[in-house]
């Protein structure tokens, strides 16, 4: 295909061709993986330190809601491929991520040693009505995204999918309702970093947050805003992509500034006190019973 059949050598526009195809081939690689690798870093954080830290496992909440409906957006208006191969990649990534956080979340251990400390009839009675119970901890408001168990966070990423698939079939001849579908996908993923930039703020602390994450995100998030201006993509992937390279603009420089180290105090010249029998200068001694104590700083 590359090459003339006549006499076998490579035509200069085919060859420019080919190179095309490799540069495209290359950027559909950076354009499906590279928002997902800054979150194995992430992840070695967490399972190294068997704490959250500061991460915000709202991210988790963001990032998977946020594909999923773009999931769906795409089979109501077709956008580039590779960023629906990009959704499909983060899902995954986000559940191997939430599944971590839940092991080591304060709360979800807090949760986990209620349900231990149960009484064994309430226990059997959950188990025989396990859906129920599971579909009650999914519609409890007050716990929201902070459950205990992972099954629960599956149970909702399972209703809330089928839930906006059935929307969209029933009105996928409606273009209004594919919009809003893909309006709220954008709008979602714009928050991604809000969590993490609020839960900066209020603790003043970054620590147990990956540094390579957030500098992933702004060059991904720079990437990916070009791409989709260059590449006429939808005007709410644009808006999205300038929104969140703000956030990740702040969230940066809390990582400077609440990364500060603190000064130490200067060192202060402390009194001491030598028991000596010895005589000394009466400036520098106190007689205690015939032995004196010399003061030296």
């Amino acid at each position: 295909f590359f090459f003339q059949a006549e006499d076998g050598i490579r035509d200069a526009q085919e060859s420019r061709g080919l190179g095309d195809v490799y540069k495209r081939q290359i950027l559909s690689f950076v354009i499906i993986f590279a928002p997902v690798i800054g979150y194995f870093d992430q992840y070695k954080v967490i399972v190294k330190t068997q704490r959250l830290g500061s991460f915000s496992i709202d991210v988790c909440f963001i990032l998977i809601t946020a594909n999923i409906l773009r999931i769906i957006f795409w089979f109501g208006k077709r956008f580039d491929t590779n960023l629906l191969f990009q959704s499909v990649f983060m899902i995954m990534a986000q559940l191997v991520l939430l599944r971590e956080c839940v092991k080591h979340a304060d709360f979800a251990i807090y949760h986990r040693e209620i349900v231990e400390k149960e009484d064994p009839a309430k226990k059997n009675r959950d188990k025989e009505g396990q859906i129920q119970t599971r579909v009650k901890k999914v519609l409890d408001k007050s716990h929201f995204w902070r459950w205990g168990n992972f099954r629960i966070y599956s149970d909702f990423l399972l209703i809330f999918t089928i839930t906006f698939t059935v929307l969209a079939t029933l009105f996928q001849k409606s273009t209004l309702m594919i919009e809003f579908i893909g309006t709220v996908s954008t709008t979602i993923e714009a928050c991604l970093g809000l969590p993490q930039l609020i839960s900066n703020y209020q603790t003043k602390n970054t620590k147990g947050l990956s540094v390579p994450l957030i500098i992933s995100w702004f060059i991904g998030d720079s990437l990916k805003t070009v791409y989709f201006i260059v590449g006429g993509q939808p005007l709410q992937f644009i808006l999205c992509g300038v929104f969140q390279l703000m956030v990740d603009t702040l969230i940066l420089l809390q990582i400077k500034q609440y990364n500060k180290p603190e000064k130490t105090p200067l060192s202060t010249t402390k009194t001491c006190l030598l028991y000596t029998s010895d005589a000394a200068d009466d400036l520098l001694c106190v007689d205690l019973g015939g032995r004196r104590i010399i003061k030296k700083k």
